[in-house]
């Protein structure tokens, strides 16, 4: 009996051993980095994993660790690559970012580099992909890019009416994977500058001089007949000019001609768009490209202003010659005085008619549309096959009907 207790004692024990000898004890300091102990027994304990958040596993090919190595509780920092490599006081969407990593975490980037990312705000960047590998220090060079895509995590800071705040103090920085990173709480917190309100005043500047340019009467001698009927009353020898009206001399004030509806819509499409061009640029530093909507919406508009103006030049049909005493003379009686803008645009000689009006109108709408997509999404819209083809009827209809106007 006691030698049956005596062997079942030893063969407790030794299967005790034998558990003992793989342990490895693991603790976690309080600021939540992993260090890793030393095993119970004289053999090396082999490590799958990397200090990532919530304890990312590693891929089986991941680097043993040595039993000798130092427990590190900030797997990596960040600074920016600089000539005199000193940290900058502020980031950019341009500026290149250093990740310094541990050597197990260098490895591990390396292998899955194909879907390594950087992380803004702990937000994975599809598009910011890992430039360089240094080896000497363990580091991986990002380049942080604004992207303008409608889905771009960049629309975090570039939403309306986020993008009105330049500057943003607390952005935290990061690399990691779609679904994990290397230790979040390892952030460098840094200030990240989306735009710049000397760049944003630089181009609303540009804005107002070209406004200001044009109505200057000083650069320009009739500078507010850019929006009105010159070609059609400066026939048969009329002059127009800022002189008062003169039946005897056959001149006419450019301020009494009536404002041309075409004109107007092709002058305030291109000002749209410089606007929106220029907006952008202020808040992106992007000089972004019109869309193929907007080259046409141009385009339709400017050939609605061209054959208006074919229109009024061509002569009526069993017209005749008249001197410039007769033009103005019937431009004085004929009641063809401008009568405002929107009478103007809107009048046809006779009254206000619907050709014009449904141009006016749809004309405004899209424009609204144009000015708020732009403002509210730093980009130039794409309008839809459908309202390309309302503003086609549109101005077609207006330039078919004016040919009867009077």
């Amino acid at each position: 009996m006691k030698k049956q207790f005596v062997w079942l004692t030893c063969l407790v024990m030794t299967i005790t051993g034998i558990r003992a000898q793989g342990t490895v004890t693991v603790a976690t300091t309080p600021a939540g980095s992993t260090v890793q102990a030393q095993p119970t027994n004289t053999l090396p304990a082999v490590t799958n994993s990397v200090a990532t958040t919530n304890t990312m596993q590693a891929a089986p090919s991941a680097t043993v660790a040595s039993p000798s190595s130092p427990a590190v509780s900030k797997p990596y920092a960040i600074s920016v690559i600089m000539l005199d490599c000193k940290k900058p006081d502020f980031y950019t969407p341009y500026s290149y970012i250093n990740v310094h990593t541990t050597k197990e975490g260098y490895t591990y980037a390396i292998q899955h580099k194909d879907s390594l990312r950087l992380l803004i705000n702990g937000i994975w960047h599809s598009t910011i992909k890992p430039l360089y590998f240094n080896i000497d220090d363990t580091s991986v060079v990002f380049k942080m890019n604004y992207d303008t895509a409608q889905a771009s995590p960049w629309k975090i800071f570039y939403a309306f009416p986020n993008y009105w705040e330049v500057s943003h103090p607390n952005t935290g920085i990061s690399m990691g994977f779609p679904k994990s990173s290397f230790m979040s709480y390892s952030e460098e917190k840094v200030e990240l500058r989306t735009s710049s309100y000397l760049r944003i005043i630089i181009a609303y500047a540009i804005f107002i001089l070209i406004i200001v340019i044009i109505w200057n009467r000083k650069l320009w001698k009739y500078n507010k007949s850019i929006l009105r009927d010159i070609a059609l009353y400066s026939q048969n020898g009329v002059k127009i000019n800022n002189l008062p009206t003169s039946i005897a001399d056959g001149t006419i004030n450019y301020k009494e001609v009536p404002f041309s509806m075409a004109r107007s819509q092709f002058f305030m499409w291109l000002m749209l768009i410089f606007l929106g061009i220029l907006h952008i640029w202020g808040f992106t530093s992007i000089l972004t490209e019109p869309t193929g909507s907007v080259l046409i919406l141009l385009g339709i508009s400017g050939g609605t202003f061209y054959i208006g103006k074919v229109i009024d030049v061509a002569p009526a049909a069993g017209a005749t010659t008249v001197t410039p005493q007769q033009a103005v003379t019937d431009f004085v009686n004929g009641n063809k005085k401008s009568k405002g803008f929107v009478n103007d645009i809107l009048y046809d000689g006779n009254s206000i008619c619907l050709h014009r009006l449904q141009l006016f109108m749809f004309t405004v709408f899209l424009g609204i549309y144009f000015l708020c997509s732009f403002y509210t999404n730093l980009a130039l819209p794409s309008f839809s096959t459908t309202m390309m083809t309302l503003m086609g009827i549109s101005s077609v209809t207006y330039a078919g009907v004016k040919t009867t106007e009077s």
